[in-house]
């Protein structure tokens, strides 16, 4: 019996190391982890991306919802809609989704101020297929839509 007891105790010993070891580990890693974030400025990322004249564009700010958007970036400089649209989709007739996303912040679409974030939409593989003349058809009656609405706040 004292064999079988003795065997017992080295097994559980031996699972109180490992789980000890395991513990250290995690501990570690949340560590390095807290680390780096406190080390990187919360919300940027540190390199922005350049334009055609070689000084930035726009910088990417943090995106908590991935799914959703497939950036959020704020411009360094007055662009239109079309412009932003070329962009992230490679296509400026795309420019409604970017629109309907950011109405709030966007008073007119033909000059969007620097400094004013703006949310991307992740569109699906589809809705953004330039070869699709459906895609291209649905983004333009969505346009057309958008632009016959009459603006709140013109006089008559």
């Amino acid at each position: 019996m004292s064999k079988s007891r003795s065997s017992k105790k080295k097994s559980n010993l031996k699972h109180l190391y490992i789980l000890i070891f395991v513990l250290a580990a995690l501990g570690a890693g949340y560590y390095y982890i807290e680390k780096l974030e406190k080390e990187s400025p919360q919300g940027y990322i540190p390199a922005p991306l350049t334009g055609e004249a070689g000084g930035p564009q726009y910088t990417l700010l943090e995106n908590t919802d991935s799914i959703k958007y497939q950036v959020i970036v704020i411009y360094n400089k007055d662009v239109s809609i079309n412009d932003v649209a070329r962009d992230f989709y490679n296509n400026d007739a795309l420019w409604p989704y970017i629109y309907l996303e950011n109405k709030e912040v966007i008073s007119n679409p033909l000059d969007i101020k620097k400094d004013v974030v703006l949310r991307i939409p992740r569109l699906s593989s589809k809705s953004q297929s330039i070869d699709d003349t459906k895609c291209i058809e649905r983004a333009k009656q969505l346009a057309d839509s958008i632009l016959s609405k009459p603006v709140s706040n013109e006089v008559y």
